[in-house]
């Protein structure tokens, strides 16, 4: 059988409907994360796994509009369109040795962010309202492991 990048996608949609416990996930998951594929399949190779992938909102100053996250072995993908009539696919690519933190944040209106830092950059994504257990599961697993300090 041929190496299929969406199968693992799918794969980590899977992952993130267990975590959530929100099977509707697959659907807007799937409907977010066919137009933005061709940017992210580049980075899924053969032997690549996915812990996680699921639909969002992207946070920044210039826009605030739907994504797809994918978090793989060694980075993060987050793959967004811009642009109202002329839609071009922009992502952002954080390598996951390089994250210094990711924060879970609720403001006053209930929404949760997921705040993933890396050395000059932050980038804000929405998670579902109200659902800063998910924010904390959702980290651990972003986050890489941590050598033990004594």
């Amino acid at each position: 059988m041929p190496f299929d990048p969406d199968e693992v996608v799918i794969d980590g949609m899977t992952c993130y409907v267990n975590l959530s416990e929100d099977s509707s996930a697959i659907q807007s998951g799937a409907q977010t994360y066919k137009p933005l594929a061709g940017s992210i399949r580049p980075h899924i190779t053969q032997g690549v796994s996915c812990a996680l992938a699921f639909p969002s909102m992207i946070i920044r100053p210039d826009i605030r509009t739907e994504c797809f996250v994918v978090v793989l072995d060694s980075e993060v993908v987050i793959a967004w369109n811009k642009g109202l009539f002329r839609k071009t696919t922009q992502t952002e690519v954080l390598s996951r040795d390089q994250i210094t933190a990711v924060d879970v944040e609720t403001n006053p209106a209930g929404v949760t962010l997921l705040k993933i830092a890396c050395p000059g950059k932050t980038v804000d994504v929405a998670l579902p309202k109200g659902r800063s257990d998910l924010g904390k599961s959702i980290s651990e697993i972003i986050l890489p492991p941590r050598p033990a300090t004594t």
